[in-house]
């Protein structure tokens, strides 16, 4: 049931995002081919600067529509009126909740690979050549050792989880959000900032107070390792901390959606 909600999720995202991807894509070429079309031509710098100051536009609204979308998403599908409907199918409150969480990852990373790239192709040059683009990926990939794709991987594993974590934070205050009767965004943006002053002050008490001790233990922990095995253990260790914080967040968010719900 899991893969049918995250389905659905794709599909109802994509009909806003994929044109908007599209759009990004058809500008960066657009602004490329006006860049070599119109070199030398009178007012050449206006349109190309018009062109441009589109393309940055459309960028920005492509984060910006990715990053709302989600939000509203998550808050009338599961918040609204259409709470009625989702809480009502035999689907668990947690298969929600990850349908919403996974489908949400999927569309950031969309994003920024779409951003990418515009600015490849907005960056293209007819001197370049598919076989050298070819030739340079494979000799970068043959040249990585074992160790190195581990690194990468976990480098991977952990935006993902960080990610996770950022997008957790808003559904969480979204959750809390939603517990009044009126002004439901006024108070979810007022969990966010809180949690946000709640989380660093966590932290830097935590740090103030083991600073010297976590020093100490951090450096003597690197040093009886090699480097390769001490990258190894503080990404690893990062990754932990990320997915920690990912339970600390998904919890309480899932206990309010299951017992607290307010759909009024």
């Amino acid at each position: 049931m899991l893969g049918k909600l995250i389905k659905y999720e794709m599909k109802s995202s994509a009909r806003y995002l994929l044109p908007l991807y599209v759009s990004v894509l058809i500008l960066a070429v657009v602004n490329r081919l006006g860049a070599l079309w119109l070199q030398n031509m009178p007012g050449s710098s206006t349109w190309e600067g018009l062109l441009m100051f589109f393309y940055v536009l459309l960028s920005i609204s492509l984060f910006v529509v990715t990053g709302v979308g989600i939000l509203v998403r998550f808050y009338h599908n599961l918040l609204g009126q259409e709470g009625y409907l989702m809480f009502t199918l035999p689907v668990s409150t947690s298969a929600n909740l990850f349908a919403k969480l996974i489908s949400a990852i999927f569309w950031i990373i969309a994003s920024m690979l779409v951003f990418f790239l515009s600015v490849l192709l907005l960056t293209f040059s007819s001197t370049w050549q598919i076989s050298d683009i070819i030739d340079w990926v494979s000799r970068t990939f043959s040249g990585f050792e074992l160790g190195a794709v581990f690194v990468l991987l976990e480098i991977c594993l952990l935006v993902l989880l960080s990610l996770a974590s950022f997008v957790l934070l808003c559904y969480l205050s979204m959750s809390i959000g939603q517990l009044a009767n009126r002004q439901k965004l006024l108070l979810s943006v007022a969990a966010f900032l809180a949690l946000q002053v709640v989380i660093s002050t966590l932290s830097v008490i935590f740090l103030s107070h083991n600073a010297a001790w976590l020093s100490t233990s951090i450096s003597a922990w690197i040093d009886s390792m090699s480097p390769q095995a001490a990258i190894h253990g503080v990404l690893l260790g990062s990754c932990l901390g990320a997915l920690v914080e990912c339970a600390i967040l998904y919890i309480p968010c899932w206990l309010l959606l299951k017992n607290k719900l307010n759909l009024s």
